[in-house]
């Protein structure tokens, strides 16, 4: 397991490296919805700025939402496309109370004997100081998720936080521990969700890669020979999810 995990941090700090590099409007922005005015007519939060525009997609207030941003250069009127609510985990407006990890930590937990154990005890040590129900309610969660062996964390890497989730497949291989598929999930601020399958086999090492948006897409098959993988990129129309998606009580966790 610990092979394919290193290859998941080199995937998570590649993918990091695209999120901190600007394209100017080639990828997605993050959207917080201020207020609904009028029908398809809202109040939104992009960046820095407040922006009144419309949008064919019925938006609830008070969430977080990715999309792209065209803006007419005569008119300054801003038009959205593809806009897409993120996961209940992003809707925090921070991330501070959840354990946080570099890729290095990462390894260093799963190389220890019992690293659900191990991540489980942080958890839960975060949950006796949160100071909400939405805090209770996230860590909690991951505690669930963690119970149906899905790692759930929060990566760090260039100051740039990922949430990111990732569970190992039954392996079938009699020649190695190494060898085995592990399915992930990331999300980055200026990427959108991303879905993906690693695998390791001998000296073989594959990644298939789904993006939901298509823009990230030339920079990674410009990027993917430093991972030494045999590597598939592809756009996904349909909604990328986090493996573990949360609820919103504790009788749903116990259910």
């Amino acid at each position: 397991m610990i092979s394919q995990i290193g290859q998941l941090a080199k995937i998570d700090s590649l993918l990091a490296k695209l999120s901190t590099t600007r394209f100017n409007a080639l990828l997605p922005v993050n959207i917080d919805v201020l207020e609904k005015k009028d029908t398809q007519k809202y109040l939104l939060q992009i960046g820095k700025k407040e922006v009144n525009t419309k949008s064919n997609l019925e938006l609830e207030v008070g969430k977080k939402y990715w999309g792209m941003m065209k803006e007419e250069p005569k008119t300054h009127a801003v038009s959205l496309s593809k806009l897409l609510l993120k996961p209940k985990f992003l809707q925090h407006a921070k991330l501070s109370f959840i354990p946080e990890f570099t890729a290095e930590k990462l390894l260093q937990t799963l190389a220890k004997e019992s690293p659900k154990s191990e991540l489980k005890m942080q958890l839960l040590e975060h949950l006796a100081k949160t100071n909400t129900k939405e805090e209770f309610m996230t860590l909690s969660n991951m505690i669930a998720a963690l119970n149906n062996d899905v790692f759930s964390m929060v990566l760090k890497h260039n100051e740039k936080s990922t949430m990111f989730q990732f569970k190992k497949r039954k392996s079938k291989s009699k020649t190695s521990t190494n060898d085995g598929m592990i399915d992930f999930y990331a999300a980055f601020e200026h990427i959108g969700p991303v879905e993906g399958v690693v695998e390791v086999s001998g000296d073989i090492k594959r990644l298939v890669l789904y993006l939901y948006y298509e823009q990230s897409l030339e920079f990674l098959r410009n990027e993917l020979s430093l991972l030494e993988f045999q590597g598939q990129l592809y756009p996904k129309k349909g909604k990328i999810s986090p493996l573990y998606e949360p609820v919103s009580s504790l009788l749903d966790l116990k259910g």
